[in-house]
């Protein structure tokens, strides 16, 4: 006999909240996804990441649909790989940003078509910008392309840019968040990451992306359940019917949440919070 619960969408994050240090997932957190799916549970990854540079064991788990990508800005088939919705940031500003980065000296980073682009000293060398651990140094390497006159390639793709990334030294991260803000209110702005400045339109967001893939599939808030640990998971979290940090989640992020799960992205927190969950599926 079916059990039937009010839950019919689970959104996570991917980085350092359903993927471990390695950027990858388990069997046991892939088992407990799939078996979530198999009960008609939509699961949707939710990232900061561009379309192509998801990590290759989404590809394993049985089942999986759709995932939501630069923060919000775009909904993607992943197997089709075909874009549902995307709100790529007006061309008015991505000229103005190209002149605000140009005149900081900043390196900076732009996401086109579900492909990432960045500068190429900092893609010969990103431990140029302070906080690129050694996972983030091959994360970069591997998901991005390098690009020679960043200004004049941003300005020829000014059309269809969906996140502008300004990097930037940690220390200085707030003040130049704040400043950015101030200038360039049209805009949504989030971080990931403390060496990141992450732009994209006003109508982006983790919690739109959520919003509008409810809205497809005719699925209320109240049946959601969202993942997260940063600064740009919050405003999902709090959209969602039950938001939940893992352990290891900013203190910022903790405090928005429902609940918090006992164990971190590296022990399976969301799988394990899952199987709390939906105990009847896992007995």
């Amino acid at each position: 006999m079916e059990v039937l619960t009010k839950y019919k969408c689970i959104f996570s994050d991917l980085d350092k909240t359903l993927l471990n240090a390695e950027g990858t997932i388990s069997d046991y957190t892939r088992t407990t996804i799939q078996t979530i799916i198999s009960h008609g549970i939509e699961f949707v990854p939710s990232s900061g990441r561009a379309f192509f540079s998801l990590p290759e064991c989404l590809s394993d788990i049985r089942g999986l649909k759709y995932v939501i990508t630069s923060n919000g800005a775009c909904i993607n088939d992943y197997h089709a790989k075909t874009t549902l919705d995307k709100s790529c940031i007006p061309e008015s500003t991505i000229e103005r940003l190209a002149h605000y980065t140009e005149k900081l000296g900043a390196f900076v980073e732009v996401f086109i078509n579900g492909q990432g682009y960045t500068q190429r000293p900092f893609f010969d060398d990103p431990s140029l910008i302070r906080g690129c651990n050694d996972f983030r140094i091959k994360y970069v390497r591997t998901t991005r392309k390098p690009v020679d006159d960043m200004r004049r390639f941003i300005l020829d793709n000014r059309k269809d840019i969906e996140s502008f990334v300004i990097l930037v030294h940690p220390d200085k991260s707030s003040e130049l968040e704040a400043k950015t803000r101030f200038q360039f209110p049209e805009t949504y702005i989030t971080r990931s990451e403390k060496h990141m400045i992450e732009i994209s339109n006003i109508n982006s967001g983790k919690h739109r992306g959520m919003e509008k893939f409810c809205s497809l599939m005719k699925i209320k808030p109240e049946e959601t359940i969202a993942f997260g640990d940063a600064a740009n998971d919050i405003e999902m979290l709090c959209s969602a019917g039950l938001g939940i940090a893992v352990a290891n989640a900013t203190e910022e992020c903790r405090k928005s949440a429902d609940r918090i799960t006992e164990k971190s992205n590296n022990d399976d927190g969301v799988a394990a919070e899952l199987r709390t969950i939906f105990p009847f599926w896992f007995q």
